[in-house]
């Protein structure tokens, strides 16, 4: 009986030292791995300004470009998988939190493993404080924002900051709203109202909270509103182009356009 307890006891005891020790990998904690993954952009970027400056001619700077491009795309796909890999260790501690960050900061919108790190994120950290700086990554969603996401981080986050942020990327949402293609006069003035709306809202329930781009909500809202206030809709402008053919500026509703004025004297 008293070898059998000492068995439970010894393999108790191994199963403690596993766990203290599943943090290491080659020696390293998966704080000093994860460290180690940020810096492969940094390492690459280097080696390209040191390429850059020793170029002494175009073929060689296209070659130093060439092979940063390279190195850069091998960082982001070491940095998306390990990341993922060292979060899934622990998704719910400050370096998985940390982890994951790194694998959607460093993988495409449609990339397998964003949406897992995403999923993770929002399985166990919605109710991070933490996640206020991730707010603009964890927003995006191709060319348009994740209301879903930003809806989640506002229901269970208690944070007045994070609360904050997210309702006014929410407001951003509404104004990119009203620059897509083919929205007509009635939608834009919609769009905008639902997103003075939200801003101004905003001021009312967080404007004493401090975020971490510098001063408070109030302020941060004001700089919004205001730049909403200052942004018009170009007025419509009818004509022919150098074919003929007749256009309407807001067929490039959209668009990135530049408008070239000259004349004759």
């Amino acid at each position: 009986m008293r070898l059998l307890t000492a068995g439970i006891v010894a393999l108790c005891l191994g199963g403690l030292i596993l766990a203290q020790d599943d943090s290491k990998a080659d020696g390293k904690s998966r704080a000093e791995r994860l460290q180690a993954l940020r810096s492969l952009a940094s390492n690459a970027m280097s080696e390209y300004r040191k390429d850059l400056a020793a170029a002494k001619d175009q073929d060689e700077r296209r070659a130093a470009v060439t092979k940063y491009q390279k190195a850069a795309s091998e960082a982001r796909t070491k940095q998306a998988e390990q990341s993922l890999s060292i979060a899934k260790e622990n998704p719910k501690d400050d370096v998985g939190f940390d982890a994951l960050l790194l694998c959607v900061q460093s993988t495409p919108f449609n990339a397998p493993q964003r949406g897992e790190a995403i999923g993770l994120l929002k399985e166990h950290h919605l109710a991070n404080p933490k996640i206020e700086a991730a707010l603009p990554i964890l927003a995006r969603s191709g060319r348009g924002y994740d209301k879903g996401i930003l809806s989640e981080i506002i229901e269970k986050s208690p944070s007045k900051a994070v609360k904050a942020q997210a309702n006014i990327l929410l407001a951003q949402a509404a104004l990119e709203a009203a620059e897509a293609r083919n929205v007509t006069e009635e939608d834009i003035k919609a769009k905008v109202a639902e997103a003075e709306k939200i801003l101004n809202q905003v001021g009312k329930d967080y404007g004493d909270a401090k975020v971490n781009v510098g001063g408070t909500v109030a302020d941060l809202v004001k700089r919004e509103l205001k730049g909403i206030r200052l942004t018009k809709v170009t007025p419509e402008i009818e004509a022919e182009d150098i074919d003929g053919k007749t256009f309407k500026i807001s067929d490039y509703r959209g668009k990135v356009v530049m408008l070239d004025f000259w004349g004759h004297w």
